[in-house]
């Protein structure tokens, strides 16, 4: 759960029924090193980026959208694709010819290289 899910001492606790610190006694007593907070999320980003990629680039679904249906923060998503060097594309003026991924660097949506 935490090496392979990256989840919390508290999700753990929270998915099999105990207090996090009993989870937390447990990783001691076992001698786990835990990872620290940035590097926790940065794992976790890196983990969610194949989904936030297809969801985002390939069926070209708005931030907002991926946010209400999927839970995922709108600042998060940027973040993850911040982290690959990506950025998001607004589609709505995307489809309109005004902006959208070949304006944003590349057909991946990558930045524009800067000279």
């Amino acid at each position: 759960m935490y090496e392979v899910d990256r989840m919390t001492l508290d999700e753990i606790a929270a998915a099999v029924g105990v207090s996090s610190t009993t989870v937390k006694a447990a990783f001691n007593e076992m001698k786990i090193e835990r990872l620290g907070t940035r590097e926790q999320a940065r794992l976790k980003r890196e983990k969610d980026f194949d989904r936030i990629y297809d969801l985002h680039f390939r069926q070209q679904i708005p931030i907002a959208q991926i946010h209400r249906q999927y839970g995922f923060s709108k600042c998060y998503i940027r973040q993850v694709l911040k982290d690959r060097g990506l950025r998001p594309v607004d589609w709505r003026l995307a489809y309109h010819g005004l902006t959208g991924i070949q304006e944003a660097g590349s057909e991946m949506g990558e930045r524009p290289a800067r000279d």
